[in-house]
């Protein structure tokens, strides 16, 4: 679980859909233009691919300890 926590927390643009292709069935899709919560839409895969990990796997807060 570690590897895995320290992958995506590290993890480039590319491997965040490498990431995302290991916890969905049924293989690589492709995915609509993205809306962020200020209204912001992200169509660029770059875009794309940074907002599903900051959503996905955000950082801890400061001050607050992940338990193993």
């Amino acid at each position: 679980m570690k590897m895995w926590q320290d992958f995506l927390s590290s993890a480039t643009k590319d491997q965040v859909w490498q990431a995302l292709r290991y916890t969905k069935q049924g293989g690589q899709q492709t995915t609509n233009a993205l809306k962020s919560r200020e209204g912001v839409m992200a169509e660029s895969w770059e875009d794309k691919a940074e907002w599903i990990k900051e959503e996905a796997f955000p950082k801890p807060l400061k001050g607050v300890e992940r338990k193993a």
